[in-house]
């Protein structure tokens, strides 16, 4: 009974934070065509990424961010809003959790690494959400409720399931 009620609480919270990362698609893409972010994403999220630059401690975090992402912030912010649409159809739907699980915690240290100057909450909402992301993957959470359940039928030594 335990056992059950845990997976439970796992698609519980597996799908609530795929949600929440299509959430995040639909309120920064939706008034533009696909794969062109709104403009006012596409501004916040460049002004974000110039301030996280400007006083970053550390050097070559600092140094990919002007050479990468500020001068680019339209492909930047498309490239976030495809992973972010990619983790919320696969955490949401349970579809090769491992593999946007996997990509839900890269993007997320990779954010606390660029941002963690910026304060403790911003730090701690990034950390939380790799420390979800790290339990789908090693609890292959996909494989309750989520049609990794029959890919895992088909395939039992499936890594991305």
């Amino acid at each position: 009974m335990e056992t059950v009620q845990a997976q439970r609480g796992l698609v519980l919270l597996r799908i609530g934070l795929g949600i929440w990362f299509l959430r995040s698609v639909w309120a920064n893409a939706a008034w533009e065509p696909w794969p062109r972010a709104a403009a006012g994403f596409k501004f916040w999220l460049a002004d974000q990424m110039i301030q996280a630059a400007a006083g970053h401690p550390v050097y070559l975090v600092k140094r990919a961010l002007d050479l990468t992402v500020v001068p680019y912030p339209g492909v930047f912010s498309a490239a976030v809003l495809l992973a972010h649409l990619i983790v919320g159809v696969s955490l949401a739907l349970g579809l090769l959790t491992v593999l946007g699980a996997l990509l839900a915690l890269a993007m997320s240290l990779a954010f606390a690494l660029v941002t963690f100057p910026l304060g403790q909450a911003v730090l701690g909402y990034h950390l939380l959400t790799a420390l979800c992301a790290l339990v789908f993957m090693m609890g292959r959470a996909g494989r309750s409720w989520g049609l990794d359940a029959g890919l895992a039928r088909l395939m039992p030594r499936g890594r991305l399931w």
